[in-house]
This record gives C-alpha cells, sequence and structure tokens, in this order.
C-alpha cells in the first residue's frame, strides 16, 4: 500500500556519546555568555495537543504537558508548548545542564561543546516517566553534525543515501565510513544502526565527509507516543503517522489495554511499540488511549515512584541484580526494563558509579520494585 508521507522529527544521539568527539567549544557554560547567538530548539516526544488542530492553544494531553525546560545555573527557561516544542535563546557556550521539570519529571540532560552561534535541535523522549536525549542536530556555519539510527538506506553511484534522525544524508565517492580506525564500504551500513555523520549542508540534503558507525545492534526497539495523523488502510494493512514518524501495521499487530482497530482514528493518543524498519516503524503491538484510560492511568502513575543517584552497589544475582541507587535498596526482575537512551540493554550493562534513575513500586521494607532502570550519565 501507499506509505505515508514521512515528515520524521529528528531522533538520533547526544554528539558527546561521538566517539569521534563532538565539536571542539568553550569548556564552560560562562565562556561565551549571553547573547552568544545560539539557539536550542526541541520537540518533545510524545507531546501534543489536546485538539491536534494547527495554531492550537490546548495545554497537551501527553506526557509533555506543564513541562519547563531549564538551563541550570542561568535565568533561561522556556515552557514546552501545545504541539511539545520549546525554544531557548541567548544560549551561552560550553557544557550546558538543561533540566526538564513538570508532572511526574524530574530530569537533567547534558550538552557539551556547545559553541557561540551554533543552531542545535534536540529530540526529548519522556516516555514512562524518564528523561533522555533521542536526537541532537547541530550546525554552525558551514559545518552540520548529525547523529541516530539509519532510518532508510538507498544505494547507488559508488555511495548513496541516508535517513539519520529524520535528515536526508548523501554519501558519495569522497566520503569515509569508518568503523574505528576501519574503513567500510557504504553496502555495510544497515536500517537501525547507530552512526555519527558530519558534513556540509545543503538545502535538501547533507553531503557527508564522515560517517561513523557507532553500533552494530539493528534489533533497537521503537516506542512511540503521539497523535495518530494521515490513518489509512485496514485492520491487515494500514499505515499512519505519529511524532512525525511514519508507522505501518498489518494482521499481526497486536492491540492490548482493551483497544482495538477501530479505536485507531485521526486524533486520537496512541502509544506504539515496534521496530525500525527501511523508512518506517513497523508496529507489533499498539495501544490507544481512550478518555476513560486517564483515570486509571493517574491512578497506576500514584503507586509508583522514581529514585535517582549515583549507583554504589550491584548485588546478586546476576539475572535480577539488587542495586543500591542513592543510598536506596532497588530490586529487580527478569521484567525489569534497562534503558539507556532508547536503546534497551541487559543488566550486563550496568556498573558501579553510572548515575542512574529507578521508576517501579515502592515495598513494604522500603525497597524500590524497579519497572525500568535509565543510565543517564557517568560520574
Amino acid at each position: 500500500m501507499a506509505r505515508a508521507a514521512a515528515v520524521i522529527v529528528p531522533i538520533s544521539f547526544m554528539l558527546a556519546a561521538c566517539s569521534g568527539g563532538s565539536p571542539a567549544g568553550p569548556s564552560s557554560a560562562t565562556d561565551a555568555g549571553a547573547g552568544s547567538g545560539t539557539v536550542i530548539t526541541g520537540a518533545v516526544l510524545g507531546a501534543g495537543s489536546g485538539s491536534g488542530s494547527t495554531g492550537s492553544t490546548t495545554a497537551a494531553t501527553g506526557p509533555a504537558a506543564s513541562i519547563v525546560v531549564t538551563i541550570v545555573g542561568t535565568s533561561i527557561s522556556a515552557i514546552v508548548d501545545a504541539k511539545g516544542q520549546f525554544t531557548l535563546t541567548n544560549v551561552p557556550g560550553g557544557t550546558l545542564q538543561l533540566q526538564f521539570t513538570g508532572p511526574n519529571v524530574n530530569g537533567i540532560l547534558t550538552l557539551t561543546n556547545v559553541q557561540a552561534g551554533q543552531t542545535i535541535e534536540l529530540a526529548i523522549d519522556i516516555t514512562g516517566g524518564g528523561v533522555a536525549l533521542e536526537g541532537e542536530r547541530r550546525s554552525t556555519g558551514s559545518e552540520e553534525q548529525v547523529e541516530g539510527r539509519i532510518e532508510s538506506l538507498t544505494s547507488g553511484g559508488g555511495g548513496g543515501t541516508l535517513v539519520v534522525g529524520g535528515r536526508t544524508v548523501t554519501v558519495d565517492a569522497d566520503t569515509q565510513i569508518l568503523q574505528g580506525s576501519q574503513a567500510l564500504a557504504f553496502s555495510a551500513l544497515q536500517v537501525g544502526q547507530r552512526v555519527h555523520v558530519k558534513g556540509q549542508p545543503g538545502v535538501s540534503a547533507l553531503l557527508a565527509t564522515v560517517v561513523m558507525l557507532q553500533n552494530t545492534n539493528v534489533d533497537v526497539p521503537v516506542n512511540l507516543n503521539g497523535i495518530v495523523t494521515g490513518l489509512t488502510g485496514t485492520n491487515v494493512d494500514f499505515a499512519f503517522m505519529v511524532d512525525g514518524r511514519a508507522v505501518e501495521g498489518d494482521a499481526i499487530t497486536e492491540f492490548f489495554g482493551g483497544s482495538v482497530f477501530a479505536d485507531l482514528v485521526n486524533g486520537a493518543r496512541v502509544e506504539v511499540k515496534g521496530q525500525q524498519r527501511d523508512g518506517f516503524v513497523y508496529a507489533t503491538r499498539i495501544h490507544v488511549n481512550r478518555e476513560d484510560d486517564d483515570e486509571d492511568d493517574e491512578d497506576e502513575d500514584d503507586d509508583q515512584t522514581s529514585v535517582s543517584g549515583i549507583l554504589t552497589a550491584i548485588g546478586p544475582p546476576a539475572a535480577t541484580p539488587v542495586l543500591t541507587v542513592g543510598g536506596q535498596t532497588v530490586r529487580t526482575t527478569a521484567t525489569t526494563d534497562v534503558l539507556r537512551q532508547s536503546d534497551t540493554l541487559t543488566f550486563a550493562a550496568l556498573q558501579v558509579g553510572m548515575r542512574v534513575v529507578a521508576h517501579g513500586t515502592p515495598q513494604p521494607d522500603g525497597s524500590l520494585l524497579a519497572a525500568w532502570v535509565r543510565i543517564v550519565g557517568n560520574d
């Protein structure tokens, strides 16, 4: 069937994580000072207006409602609007901490090497109550950098094109494709891999000088939460857009939480769990939020809480370790998710000294039974 047109919100990863290093810049947030001309814009994934109409002033009904974004140590802040967007201006250079506060949200993201005059676009994921930087794109004059998962690939002409975080990237015979120090061919790239691209910005595409392969894991779960638009098809073959990303499903797609395909209409809020395919997300499970879900969701949230801090101990058993986070005991089960940005990891990824957030249900003995543990940094 004809696929919904893809107008993709950038989904990528913080440049600080790139093996090739971040762009050179001041070392502290005060070096560049206010009025540097740097602007940070962001899209909070899962946010949208209640009506879904253009220019609506209705408060966001999604998880981004009432969230305030502040640059720590400054008076610079912005409120996430009804469309899940925010803009920070007169941003200083250096290493910045962006704090997100709101209902059931209190998290900090770090941006390194911010330079005067840069334009920075972010995509923030707050699905499940955690805060993670899903996407970042930076441009300064004649250079642009983007990092994220490869969302589609087309080969040809001694290279090809790929879409990374919603940005079309052109690869030609002069482009270096590297994994560490090893040179690769374009054919080594696959949908779902994480790459960091540097190059020259164009009107319709970024001409890559270097593509650095950072993660060869292509089996990456995708979680989306947002408003349905552009719905076409039937229950055995359908497509729609959510959070600016193309989603497709079929007769195997499971509808859960009491929802059915008939509930899937334009303007409905959905939670999509799926896998990245070439140019779209294949939906394995969909939950359509109904009005009568809101009260149940609030009651469920009331039973859970979060603890954040340094992971100081990892106790046995290895399959379901007992963690100590910020002095509090956190217990895990086989269903506890370990998350870092959009990656789902195993318990083996946890290390003493990491800064983590654990979310779950308080236990009578004072411990926390974790539904998920998110890695947010290293100290």
